[in-house]
């Protein structure tokens, strides 16, 4: 990937403290052989935007800071599985409107920035294991009630260790945006 440009995504980002409890609940669903998510990764996209130039990110940030919303909470009690990209996740057997109407929200600030709207259904989820080959069985586990307050601009970065994720830019719901801890 060119310089100039970014992999990037729109994300609701926990804080570290509900991040610790999703991959502890978790850790029950997860099949032999499955690679959990690390903890720090552990986040539910709005929308994966992919690579990025300089320019069109400048609009991105200028356009998500006009998101407005309320912090929100959001029960994650139901686990599923994606067949196609091979992964495990948790959402939600009763997602809030709130979260619907945030992410409809990001989607038509995004068209001001010459993104086309999102073709595939929303279906608002957090990985917590890649490389699981077959639908596993799931046994109960413990649900996690997440505070909803970070709307976070995220850049994905492949390393050797495996994929990192860099907060470029958060904002909390109902609040002033800061900038991620690279403070770029």
């Amino acid at each position: 990937m060119a310089s100039d440009l970014r992999r990037l995504f729109v994300a609701l980002w926990p804080e570290r403290r509900e991040q610790v409890k999703l991959h502890r609940s978790s850790a029950v669903l997860l099949p032999k052989g499955a690679r959990a998510v690390a903890t720090a990764n552990l986040h539910l996209t709005l929308r994966y935007l992919g690579p990025v130039a300089v320019g069109q990110q400048a609009c991105v940030e200028s356009e998500l800071a006009e998101v407005a919303g309320p912090a929100f909470s959001l029960c994650l009690d139901r686990p599923g599985y994606f067949e196609r990209p091979q992964v495990v996740w948790i959402g939600s057997a009763a997602p809030p409107q709130a979260l619907f109407a945030l992410q409809q929200r990001v989607e038509k600030r995004l068209a001001r920035c010459g993104f086309a709207p999102e073709s595939r259904p929303f279906v608002p989820h957090v990985t917590v294991a890649r490389k699981v080959q077959r639908r596993p069985r799931f046994p109960p586990f413990e649900a996690v009630t997440w505070q909803v307050r970070r709307l976070a601009l995220v850049e994905s970065l492949s390393e050797p260790a495996g994929v990192r994720y860099r907060l470029v830019r958060c904002w909390h719901l109902g609040f002033a945006a800061e900038r991620g801890p690279s403070g770029s």
